[in-house]
């Protein structure tokens, strides 16, 4: 390949020595793009420019060349430019909306795309990426549409699925949601997120065992992620598997030491089980990683008070007040005076 380009390049390079206009430099560095070379394309572009600063298109392709090196604000600027020079060329808008979405800037985003599609109302994929800074608007009825636009127009976007069953989960459209994540996980088997997206939705519509299964499987693609067990745990309260939620919320510290959400659930689970000594460790941990936990005090001075620990008991809550933990006022009144 890289005998081919050199070829072409040479080719070009005679020519130059006839004619020093920038469509020379145009086509050049489309060559060395088209072969990935985008920082020798951008060289190209440059002087380009420099011959000739009123022509849009060397602009379009070296910010087109610069979102290809991840230079997104560089290339927003490009397009910027590009557009004060021909405000009507909507495929500058296009581009210029992917680099936009590449710096979260979502809003512009979304008003690039649209600028696009009132011009190119036929564009599929237009309409999925205004989909995208839609959804991270949270304006998820809007970006919901433009999947569903999406998929009419070109139904083998298959990444779209993910998107549009992601969106409606978040717009609590549980049961569509799951529809949508079997079709991402009919295309991609071994997608993780979707497992994990799909057993969230199935929790919430109250299929516990259904959301059991899919954390099970996400957890047997992914075993060194402490949500999966974090969340597995969850179910399994849900459905009072009070040990096997010890045991997930275990993995889930063993592999991320400072998940305070997972000692605090550990330490109430263990409470269930009358594993008294055992909660306040938890508890106990928490406030090592956390000093401020006002809401670990709380727990801990509860199940000191049911230890008869009234010393103790009145001292985490008294703490726990300290911190904020308004319910603490109560425990104090009730157990404390």
């Amino acid at each position: 390949m890289k005998k081919i380009l050199s070829a072409a390049l040479a080719c070009f390079s005679i020519l130059n020595g006839f004619c020093q206009k920038t469509d020379f430099y145009i086509t050049r560095s489309q060559i060395k793009s088209d072969f990935k070379n985008y920082s020798a394309a951008i060289n190209d572009l440059d002087i380009a420019i420099q011959m000739n600063p009123t022509n849009v298109h060397p602009y379009l392709l070296r910010g087109i060349a610069k979102s290809e090196l991840k230079e997104f604000q560089d290339a927003v600027i490009d397009f910027n430019k590009a557009i004060r020079l021909k405000p009507n060329y909507s495929l500058l808008y296009f581009y210029r909306g992917r680099a936009n979405l590449m710096l979260d800037r979502f809003k512009e985003a979304e008003a690039d795309y649209t600028v696009y599609i009132k011009n190119n109302p036929y564009v599929a994929y237009a309409y999925f990426r205004r989909g995208n800074a839609r959804s991270k608007l949270k304006n998820y009825d809007q970006a919901i549409k433009d999947f569903e636009k999406t998929l009419r127009l070109d139904p083998d976007i298959e990444e779209v699925w993910y998107e549009m069953a992601y969106a409606k989960s978040q717009n609590n459209q549980f049961a569509e949601a799951v529809k949508d994540f079997d079709k991402v996980i009919e295309y991609f088997p071994n997608e993780n997120y979707a497992y994990k997206n799909r057993a969230f939705c199935k929790k919430m519509l109250n299929d516990f065992e259904g959301a059991l299964k899919d954390y099970s499987i996400a957890i047997a693609s992914d075993s060194c992620n402490s949500k999966g067990y974090y969340f597995r745990a969850e179910i399994k309260v849900t459905l009072r598997d009070y040990q096997g939620a010890i045991d997930d919320y275990s993995k889930a510290i063993e592999l991320n030491a400072n998940d305070i959400r997972s000692y605090i659930k550990r330490g109430i689970t263990k409470s269930t089980l009358d594993d008294f000594l055992g909660a306040i460790e938890d508890f106990t941990s928490t406030i090592k990683i956390d000093p401020k936990n006002s809401e670990s005090y709380a727990r801990r001075g509860f199940i000191k008070h049911l230890l008869q620990d009234k010393e103790g008991s009145c001292s985490d809550f008294s703490r726990a007040v300290e911190l904020g933990e308004t319910g603490g006022i109560e425990m104090i009144n009730q157990f404390c005076k």
